[in-house]
């Protein structure tokens, strides 16, 4: 496919050397670009024109889905969306993209106490979403929920007269219902809390349930007696109420369902795997840097047996220092700068194995470059040239290690510290500046991106920069137990002290 260096759109491998196939170009003896070679039309058409034509269109499945897809494209902002939960009709709701790291779908507004019956609990109002009126498609959220096997948890959130005010995020297990009638979901966890209210009132302890009376229908009362906790009730419940001390009767409480999130790509796949999802294709997924923190990353699923995760694409130069450890971090794109490299120690850390693994590519996926073995040592984040003890267990193309035009048998790091504004930032080159061949981020405006592999890929277009914790063996078996519950809770805290 026609790609970007500089101001040349080319099929040709390298786009300033037998670069043949170009749609546009800056070389005034060709016009308007070398196309074929042969005769002189073919070499230098009147016209090229380039078309794109989409794929058929279907629904998304819920705002994580729409989300993913304004990643591939432009980004979404918060608003009302069409979406069709696997197995069930279409339905409007609406999306926030933004509460800590959204994606957020909306399943109930409750706004008056009148008109709610144990019908429309489940879908009420469901082609007119809104923040301030009556709605809900609480029906459909246990789809939502269900679609990804590969999650333990789930969150959902409660709030009242306000965005993020007068409740809280909780975590609870995938297999809890929001259709439940039972009082026995009690293995929730507050893991942020919105204003000062008693943890230990109903709210806090119970997942909203269905129908305790025929007026209060959504909430975490567990007796009729008690109905403190209620989201959803008629005027004729009188003793209902939402916080009975703090903020008894709100004028308006929402309710909102995001899918569970893994710690990496690697996380998701393995536990994935074992659910019976399959990962033929690579693309978005959420990754958890917190407990009530979720962030957008691409996953590389069909390169290795484990998964990828992207930490930094390289498609333009001029890059400061402050932009290599962190950079466009919720917008993951193949096609533009990004880097959460900040965060890779992080996700490196989940391995319970001696080594990891790290993946260069450039120009196009899976070419130019190759899979690298490191000690678990090292860092994403050196500032020295001294992280040589790297295996290349697999090649991309034919290159061979070089000091001056390629890479380096080096992980590459960061020159934080230095002060030229021209050169690399993120190299496997001994130096920034002296042949800094084989480099990731350039500062400079001379190379495009960065100065990769002389005479055969020196300007690639893009680089991309990845990690793979894998700590699987061949037989996809656990190295050193894995980790538990318990584990799993202390690597996550690694992972939130990085963001």
């Amino acid at each position: 496919m026609p790609w970007i260096s500089g101001p040349r759109l080319t099929t040709s491998y390298d786009a300033y050397s037998n670069w043949w196939g170009t749609i546009t170009g800056d070389d005034k003896s060709y016009h308007p670009a070398p196309w074929m070679s042969g005769h002189l039309q073919e070499r230098q058409p009147l016209y090229i024109w380039y078309w794109m034509r989409e794929g058929p269109y279907q629904i998304p499945s819920s705002c994580k889905d729409v989300y993913f897809r304004g990643l591939q494209t432009n980004p979404v902002s918060d608003g009302i969306f069409r979406i069709k939960p696997p197995g069930q009709h279409e339905v409007k709701t609406f999306c926030d993209f933004t509460t800590e790291g959204g994606p957020w779908t909306l399943l109930v507004t409750s706004k008056t106490h009148s008109g709610w019956n144990k019908d429309n609990i489940k879908q009420r109002n469901s082609d007119k979403p809104s923040l301030q009126n009556d709605f809900s498609i609480l029906g459909f959220a246990d789809a939502i929920k269900d679609f990804d096997k590969s999650q333990e948890y789930f969150q959902y959130r409660i709030e009242a007269d306000g965005k993020n005010r007068w409740g809280g995020i909780w975590e609870a297990p995938r297999d809890y219902t929001f259709l439940s009638t039972s009082d026995k979901q009690t293995k929730v966890r507050l893991v942020k809390k919105f204003d000062s209210w008693d943890e230990n009132s109903n709210l806090g302890k119970l997942m909203p349930r269905l129908a305790i009376s025929n007026n209060v229908l959504l909430s975490s009362a567990a007796i009729v007696d008690d109905s403190s906790g209620s989201l959803v009730y008629n005027s004729a419940a009188s003793s209902a109420s939402y916080m009975k001390n703090e903020k008894p009767n709100p004028s308006v409480v929402r309710y909102w369902l995001r899918e569970g999130a893994r710690l990496s790509c690697n996380d998701l796949k393995l536990h994935g795997l074992r659910a019976g999802n399959k990962y033929d294709e690579d693309g978005f997924q959420m990754m958890k840097v917190s407990s009530a923190q979720y962030l957008p990353v691409y996953c590389d699923m069909t390169t290795a047996k484990g998964a990828f995760t992207l930490i930094v694409t390289s498609a333009h130069n001029n890059w400061t220092r402050a932009q290599v450890p962190r950079r466009n971090e919720f917008y993951p794109r193949l096609n533009e700068d990004y880097s959460i490299l900040g965060l890779a120690d992080s996700i490196k850390n989940l391995n319970n194995n001696g080594t990891f693994q790290y993946m260069l590519d450039a120009n196009s996926r899976r070419h130019w470059g190759g899979i690298f073995e490191a000690p678990t040592s090292y860092s994403f984040m050196a500032t020295n040239n001294q992280q040589t003890s790297v295996t290349l267990t697999r090649k991309f193309n034919s290159w061979e290690y070089s000091w001056y035009g390629a890479l380096e048998q080096r992980m590459p790091w960061f020159d934080a510290k230095g002060t030229h504004t021209t050169g690399a930032l993120l190299t496997t080159s001994s130096s920034p500046t002296y042949y800094p061949a084989g480099s990731i981020i350039w500062a400079g405006t001379d190379r495009h991106p960065a100065d990769w592999i002389w005479n055969k890929m020196r300007d690639p277009g893009v680089i991309w920069y990845w990690v793979n914790e894998d700590d699987c063996d061949e037989d996809r078996k656990p190295v050193d137990g894995w980790f538990n519950r318990v584990g799993r809770v202390g690597k996550m805290r690694q992972v939130m002290r990085a963001w």
